[in-house]
């Protein structure tokens, strides 16, 4: 499907039981398709109930769950979100250099928080400490550090390192 300035062209067929919409005020592309099995699936990329303009959004529809949300605004490295043809994934980046790569100016890290909230651990860099790599038990570097890496190799346990 190509869209432009308010005009669509179908390059290939829509079967009589799917559902597309295209608004023309406010750029969105929506495709319902329902199952037989009673799962109905949503995309939706611009701005409805379910998504904000610049958003793509894939939405369960028997429980309103959004599957995968991609929000738009590039960080400072590229898109904030690639999947790269060789499988690699780069959050923060155009180019991912290992099979995860997340990237960030100022303290890339990765968290685990549990489902209550109760409990969080976080890793990463910590670029407000001379780049040492830190695991800590909360939800930010620097805090509760409870493993600490530096530069040279040295390593800390329950101390800075």
């Amino acid at each position: 499907m190509t869209v432009a300035a308010k005009s669509a062209s179908i390059v290939d067929s829509i079967s009589s039981g799917a559902n597309v919409q295209i608004t023309a005020n406010e750029p969105t592309l929506q495709l319902n398709s329902s199952a037989s099995d009673g799962k109905t699936w949503e995309i939706i990329s611009g701005k409805n109930q379910q998504a904000s303009t610049g958003e793509f959004v894939i939405l369960d529809k028997s429980n309103s769950a959004q599957v995968v949300r991609i929000q738009s605004g590039a960080g400072a490295n590229g898109a904030p979100l690639t999947i790269a043809s060789s499988g690699s994934v780069g959050i923060g980046t155009t180019s991912p250099n290992n099979l995860l790569t997340l990237f960030k100016s100022t303290t890339p890290a990765l968290g685990f928080t549990t489902g209550s909230g109760d409990s969080a651990w976080t890793m990463g860099i910590d670029t407000a400490d001379q780049n040492k790599f830190k695991i800590a038990s909360s939800t930010s570097l620097g805090v509760n550090s409870r493993l600490t890496i530096d530069g040279n190799g040295n390593v800390g346990i329950g101390t800075t390192g």
